[in-house]
C-alpha cells in the first residue's frame, strides 16, 4: 500500500462486505456469542488443539469454524524458493496481517478474538498456544494469523 492507496475507499468497500457477512451468517466473528460452550478438543494424529462447540445434538461436538473480513496490509506467504536446513523448519511459518481500518466490525472481531484466545489458553496446557498477535499499520488496528509449515 502506497500513497496513491485509497484508504477511505477501502474501508467503505469493507464496512459493506463486513455489514454483509454479519448480516446473513451466523459464523462471524462478530456474531460469536457463545464462549460457555467451548470446549478444546486435542487431535493426535496429526497433533493439534480445536475449538468445539455442541452441536443442536447436545451429545455430539462440531468444531468452530469463525469468519471475519479485513484487508492484507502485510503477509508472508509461499513460495519457499531456498530450501532450509532442518533446525529452522520447526520455526518457518506463513503469515497473513489484516487490518479494518478501524471499524467497529474489525474492533469486535479483535475483543472476540482476545475472548477466544484468553478461554481457549484456560484450558490448553502451558505452552501449547501460540500468542495472539495484534499490532499496527499506520494508525490502524491489525491481527496476524499464522501457521508453521512443519510441524513435529
Amino acid at each position: 500500500m502506497d500513497g496513491h492507496y485509497n484508504f477511505e475507499g477501502a474501508k467503505i468497500s469493507l464496512c459493506a462486505l463486513v455489514e454483509e457477512c454479519h448480516n446473513n451468517d451466523t459464523y462471524q466473528l462478530t456474531n460469536f456469542i457463545d464462549f460457555d460452550k467451548l470446549k478444546p478438543i486435542l487431535n493426535e494424529k496429526p497433533t493439534y488443539w480445536r475449538l468445539t462447540v455442541p452441536t443442536s445434538e447436545s451429545t455430539q461436538i462440531e468444531e468452530l469454524v469463525l469468519s471475519m473480513q479485513g484487508v492484507i496490509v502485510n503477509k508472508d506467504l509461499p513460495p519457499i524458493l531456498i530450501k532450509p536446513n532442518e533446525q529452522h523448519q520447526p520455526f518457518i511459518r506463513q503469515s497473513v496481517q489484516l487490518t479494518g481500518f478501524d471499524s467497529k466490525e474489525f474492533q469486535t472481531c479483535i475483543n472476540t478474538l482476545q475472548q477466544l484466545h484468553q478461554t481457549f489458553s484456560r484450558q490448553v496446557p502451558e505452552g501449547n498456544m501460540e500468542p495472539l498477535t495484534l499490532g499496527q499499520f499506520r494508525q490502524f488496528d491489525t491481527v496476524e494469523f499464522a501457521t508453521h509449515y512443519f510441524t513435529s
